[in-house]
């Protein structure tokens, strides 16, 4: 029962939509000038913080989308993590650039 709660849970799951700036927008929250939000004002300067420290980080590694691609070890991390005997997480999309990895 409660592992197919989580499955139907998780069929509907996009990693990426999770960012806070695509879930505002998903949920029409995005304006600053049509409405209040306490929750946007309060967490997009952490997510940009918080973007900005990974962006850096990840670009230690990571200088550009040749050296993305070249990594074999991320790509089969994204395919387990994607993969119904792995993580199963759906909508798993490529990573092919920097920009996918931040």
């Amino acid at each position: 029962m409660a592992a197919s709660l989580v499955r139907k849970a998780l069929d509907g799951f996009v990693l990426q939509d999770c960012a806070p700036s695509n879930d505002l927008k998903a949920r029409g929250l995005n304006d600053p000038e049509a409405l209040e939000v306490p929750y946007r004002e309060d967490v997009l300067p952490v997510y940009r913080a918080t973007e900005r420290f990974v962006r850096a980080y990840v670009g230690l590694y990571y200088p550009d989308a040749a050296s993305v691609q070249a990594d074999r070890d991320l790509k089969a991390w994204v395919a387990e993590v994607g993969s119904p005997i792995g993580g199963a997480l759906v909508g798993i999309r490529p990573v092919e650039s920097v920009d996918d990895l931040v």
